[in-house]
């Protein structure tokens, strides 16, 4: 996906279910229940789960160390 700004032109990444399935090793149900959990920025387009690279990552960070049940 680009983006166009007046100024720039970045392109963002997005995650998909099965990016996050394979980055972090869990099972497909433990990702859609991470997608739906709370604090988990993600966002639907349809009925499809996405995440940008960048939230992801902010989020893999602020909950390092910490256990996370889903």
């Amino acid at each position: 996906i680009s983006m166009n700004n007046n100024t720039t032109n970045a392109e963002l990444e997005i995650y998909t279910v099965e990016d996050v399935m394979r980055i972090l090793r869990i099972s497909r149900n433990q990702t859609y229940k991470l997608f739906n959990s709370d604090g988990f920025p993600s966002f639907r387009i349809g009925s499809s789960h996405r995440i940008t690279k960048s939230a992801f990552e902010k989020w893999v960070y602020s909950t390092e160390g910490r256990k996370f049940l889903i």
